[in-house]
């Protein structure tokens, strides 16, 4: 079985796990492994652009006066 964890206040969360395995218990013990650690802290879509016209041969104030076109 796999389940979504959301981590908060140093700890783990599993929603609706008991729908999941069927045991209707006040504790559990689980094993887990990480499986994919990048989707566990979002970043910042600015952050993530930042960067991606580098290598491009653009002239900023084209850009500039292009995007204000627009407007």
């Amino acid at each position: 079985m796999i389940a979504e964890a959301i981590i908060k206040n140093g700890g783990l969360f599993i929603p609706d796990i008991g729908k999941q395995i069927k045991i209707k218990k006040e504790k559990i013990t689980i094993q887990f492994t990480i499986l994919d650690d990048s989707s566990t802290y979002k970043k910042d879509p600015l952050t993530e652009a930042a960067g991606i016209l580098k290598y491009r041969n653009i002239d900023p104030l084209k850009y500039q006066n292009d995007l204000r076109d627009e407007w």
